[in-house]
């Protein structure tokens, strides 16, 4: 798996020794409170605002006139990741914060609609909202009556697949070693601010 953008942003951070604060601090875009809680939802994929997203990596030893390139190559192997082809499944809510995996029919698989329909009939009759996952990129959220939600598409700088967010303590480094796990990719190429 190659890191989302605030992934990437994540595991810097945690390398460097940085809190959410300390970072929030170095940023002045504010009050703290506030700059950590952009910084979070930013390291949770939510989109952040370019001229931020720069700052906050050259905070983490990204050289100024490096960042762009380095954002780029880390683009492009998302993009690699992301293109690769995957089995169809769908996500389950069972209640708050527990999920379950719901494997599709193979006779459905390469039949989008199908797959829809498989997991709109199964959200309906066990009245569970369902994220039909087609892609790395591609999700199709069903609600408890069966009906189509959203439909929703990843990208380098944004996701929005099913997840878990508790509260966050921004004076807590975190472990980078349980983040980079995370990212098994053969490339991840890091260097070490």
């Amino acid at each position: 798996m190659a890191p989302y953008l605030g992934d990437l942003f994540a595991i810097l951070r945690i390398r460097k020794g940085l809190t959410i604060r300390q970072v929030a601090r170095r940023c002045r875009w504010g009050k703290i409170d506030d700059t950590c809680k952009q910084i979070d939802d930013f390291e949770f994929g939510e989109r952040l605002d370019p001229k931020r997203v720069r700052q906050l990596f050259t905070i983490v030893g990204i050289p100024e006139g490096e960042v762009d390139e380095f954002l780029a190559q880390a683009r492009r192997e998302w993009e690699r990741w992301a293109d690769e082809p995957i089995t169809p499944y769908a996500v389950v809510r069972l209640i708050s914060t527990v999920y379950s995996r719901l494997d599709i029919p193979e006779d459905l698989h390469g039949d989008a609609a199908a797959m829809e329909r498989f997991v709109a009939d199964f959200a309906k009759r066990r009245r569970f909202r369902v994220c039909l996952v087609l892609s790395r990129r591609h999700r199709i959220w069903i609600g408890i009556d069966g009906e189509r939600e959203n439909e929703t598409f990843d990208t380098f700088e944004e996701k929005f697949g099913p997840r878990t967010r508790f509260g966050t303590d921004y004076d807590s480094v975190g472990e980078a070693a349980e983040m980079e796990t995370m990212f098994r990719h053969k490339d991840l190429t890091i260097r070490r601010p």
